[in-house]
């Protein structure tokens, strides 16, 4: 059913009815339409097993095969692998505080109660942010961006309701920013990347 499933199967020393129903998961999905495509690896002891299936990003145009080689954007995945670890850090080094109002670092935060927001809140989703606010379609400029964020009306007063928010994530990451006195991709290579040996790992990789 899938290319190389018996040798994997047999490689890994596992049941090939095991890597069969991922595969299937995989193929459910696509058909679906849930996903365009989607890389499974699997190993053990040592070995691997790798199954690819469809393409690496949606849309009809320029299809990019999946594949092994092809890098995916983790997207939210980097709250918790970034920000959030970055954040802790700093709380570790005395600089921040899970209290530390966000409007001590970022003064124009201020206003409709947005003042109260603390770093903490902001971490657990319950700042009062809305989830999103569309930034990116309106053809403005970086700070108009950032004008856009920072006077976003809160929907909950702070600490009331946990509600997802992209943009409490990028408070966060200005937060960060100011404090460790980088952009956030250089903090991240320098207080995560570097001391784990994570050598592959960046924001915006170049062509």
């Amino acid at each position: 059913m899938y290319a190389g499933i018996a040798e994997g199967a047999k490689a890994l020393g596992l049941d090939p009815k095991g890597l069969e129903a991922a595969g299937r998961a995989i193929e459910r999905e696509m058909a679906a339409g849930v996903i365009p495509g989607a890389v499974l690896a699997v190993t053990r002891h040592g070995k691997e097993w790798v199954y690819a299936a469809g393409s690496a990003n949606p849309g009809p145009n320029h299809p990019l095969p999946a594949g092994p080689d092809v890098l995916y954007d983790c997207a939210s995945l980097t709250k918790v692998s970034v920000t959030l670890p970055l954040v802790l850090g700093l709380i570790d080094d005395g600089v921040l505080t899970l209290g530390t109002k966000a409007a001590a670092w970022i003064p124009e935060f201020t206003g409709e109660g947005r003042e109260e927001v603390t770093i903490g809140q902001l971490l657990t989703h319950t700042s009062g942010l809305p989830a999103d606010r569309n930034i990116h379609s309106h053809g403005w400029t970086q700070p108009q961006m950032w004008e856009a964020v920072t006077g976003v009306a809160l929907q909950h007063p702070p600490g009331t309701a946990a509600v997802y928010s992209d943009l409490g994530f990028l408070l966060l990451g200005r937060i960060v920013e100011k404090a460790a006195g980088m952009p956030l991709d250089q903090a991240a290579k320098a207080r995560i990347w570097e001391p784990l040996g994570m050598a592959g790992a960046v924001f915006a990789p170049p062509a």
